[in-house]
């Protein structure tokens, strides 16, 4: 239930790179640049360096519910 909520907060958010988060099974990631979010390529999705921050948005289906994981990487010298 929680997921869900802050789901929806994200959605609702005045940020529209999250409008469209979780729309379908799978992982969303997003590169932090200049404070703003910036949705980050597939080929990307593994590559994330020391200096930069992201968000990542994890999708899946347990028992036929939507369940959702976020991680947030903030790097910091």
């Amino acid at each position: 239930m929680v997921d869900a909520i802050c789901l929806n907060w994200l959605q609702e958010a005045l940020e529209p790179a999250f409008q469209r988060a979780s729309q379908r099974i799978g992982i969303e990631i997003w590169r932090i640049e200049n404070f703003q979010p910036v949705p980050l390529r597939k080929s990307d999705h593994r590559k994330f360096y020391s200096d930069d921050s992201y968000i990542v948005l994890q999708v899946h289906m347990v028992s036929n519910i939507s369940s959702f994981v976020s991680y947030f990487w903030a790097s910091f010298l």
